[in-house]
């Protein structure tokens, strides 16, 4: 999934690269040189969480296969390079999945990603991602914060704090 904010465009021009790759999309028209947004996905997939009927999703999830043509990654890849957008890596954590199994079966994998135009993030200098850990799920959360590098004002030496209790 890709999301623009502040794409500054009109709708209607995404319908190339909408086209060319074959994805969805959703966008809203910016007003003037402000605003525009776009949500786009290539393939979203998420297999039944009941794993006596999980055997259904993969029978799905193959026959959309044989309907996706095998260079779609090199065509998401093109339109990342076209757009010049980057991976903004993650402070905290890396993998957002894991199988869940022990030992060798063990497999994890980062699947989520935030992606943003080279020439936005130095408008977000303070900008931090981490990876949060969902108990109930085999997939964890991504969250970004803008502000998640900016240096805290308020801290002080603690070496001359003086903690007094009186009991």
């Amino acid at each position: 999934m890709v999301f623009l904010c502040e794409m500054k465009m009109h709708a209607n021009n995404l319908t190339h690269i909408q086209n060319l790759c074959r994805i969805g999309c959703l966008a809203v028209s910016s007003k003037g040189r402000s605003g525009g947004l776009a949500m786009m996905w290539f393939m979203g997939f998420y297999g039944h969480e009941d794993p006596n009927i999980r055997n259904r999703s993969w029978d799905i999830l193959k026959r959309v296969g044989r309907f996706v043509r095998e260079d779609w990654i090199d065509e998401f890849r093109d339109v990342l390079e076209e757009l010049a957008l980057v991976d903004i890596k993650t402070d905290r954590g890396w993998f957002t999945w894991v199988n869940n199994r022990e030992g060798n079966d063990l497999v994890k994998g980062r699947l989520d990603r935030f992606v943003m135009s080279a020439n936005a993030i130095s408008n977000f200098p303070f900008i931090a991602t981490n990876v949060i850990r969902q108990a109930k799920s085999d997939h964890d959360e991504v969250i970004m914060d803008t502000m998640g590098r900016k240096p805290r004002e308020d801290l002080k030496d603690p070496r001359i704090f003086f903690k007094f209790d009186a009991c």
